[in-house]
């Protein structure tokens, strides 16, 4: 199989990388709710389908999110997802799956919604999904040796000079 370097780490298979946050809401200055979020990375799948030293062309790349699952166990939600990124042409693929467990006042309303339509009313949900995402997909592009899957910022050289003029020199 000439070709094709599979990234993935035996650390990442036993050892879950998770990580925790805590949003507390406001309405001007009103505390209106606290949402307490971990997620937790299961599965990472990463491969490169250029051969060593093969250069490629100028490449697009679409990052995308899906909920799989949604229940509620031990008052707060299990939110099963898939997050993709999909190089095209396909020089490399990203896929990381996991689960999203959410504490919030709201939680029955999302679980209720997801039964109805599968689809997630809650923003912090699928901002914590991508982010999550993203940043996972940015150090496995990096493995393989592909562009990352989201642009990277640049200094453009008439912004530097500009900046240095704007520095007193005594």
């Amino acid at each position: 199989m000439s070709g094709i370097t599979t990234f993935i780490s035996p650390l990442w298979m036993n050892v879950l990388v998770s990580s925790e946050q805590t949003i507390i809401m406001y309405h001007g200055n009103e505390r209106i709710g606290v949402v307490m979020m971990r997620l937790i990375v299961r599965g990472i799948e990463a491969r490169r389908f250029l051969k060593e030293g093969e250069t490629f062309p100028e490449v697009g790349i679409k990052n995308n999110s899906s909920v799989i699952n949604m229940e509620k166990r031990n008052n707060e939600l299990c939110i099963d997802f898939v997050f993709n990124s999909i190089y095209n042409p396909s020089i490399a693929t990203i896929k990381i799956d996991g689960t999203l467990y959410y504490q919030g006042e709201d939680a029955d309303e999302i679980l209720e919604q997801w039964g109805a339509s599968r689809s997630i009313p809650n923003v912090h949900i699928q901002n914590a999904i991508i982010e999550k995402g993203l940043m996972e997909a940015v150090i496995l592009a990096k493995e393989l040796n592909v562009v990352p899957p989201i642009p990277l910022p640049r200094i453009k050289e008439e912004e530097k000079k500009k900046v240095e003029e704007e520095f007193y020199h005594g």
